[in-house]
């Protein structure tokens, strides 16, 4: 049996136990996620570190959904982000076709300015500046 072979028959085997391990790994968190939010609250009080719950519950859900506004919240949340997009679009576009049809003195400064932001990852742009730079 030359190496090749050997190395290709190992790996045939060990590939898909590494793959197993690796998802095993990664789902747990997740699973133990569930688990912990279909319990019951006292019982989580009581054995925060068991995996398993005694008894099936919705009872966290129809809290956080009905009490504690999470549905308010989240209808804030969408009417800001539609009415920001709205507000972006109808600034932006105008904008988008006046760069991109008229003909005005600085054009080309403009074209080079909007293709520098291209040049630096999204993050660079988000750093503010340092305190000794800023009044």
């Amino acid at each position: 049996m030359s190496r090749d072979r050997f190395e290709r028959g190992l790996f045939r085997v060990l590939r898909p136990l590494v793959i197993a391990f690796l998802f095993l790994i990664t789902a747990f968190p997740f699973l133990y996620m569930v688990m912990l939010s279909v319990r019951d609250i006292q019982e989580l009080i009581l054995d925060p570190g068991s995996l398993w719950p005694s008894a099936f519950t919705l009872d966290t859900y129809v809290n956080v959904l009905t009490r504690q506004g999470f549905l308010t919240f989240l209808r804030n949340s969408a009417i800001i982000a539609v009415a920001s997009v709205a507000v972006t679009l109808l600034i932006s576009i105008p904008g988008a076709y006046a760069v991109a049809r008229l003909r005005f003195f600085g054009r080309r400064q403009v074209h080079f300015l909007f293709l520098a932001v291209y040049l630096f990852p999204a993050i660079v742009l988000a750093i503010p500046p340092c305190s000794c730079c800023s009044p």
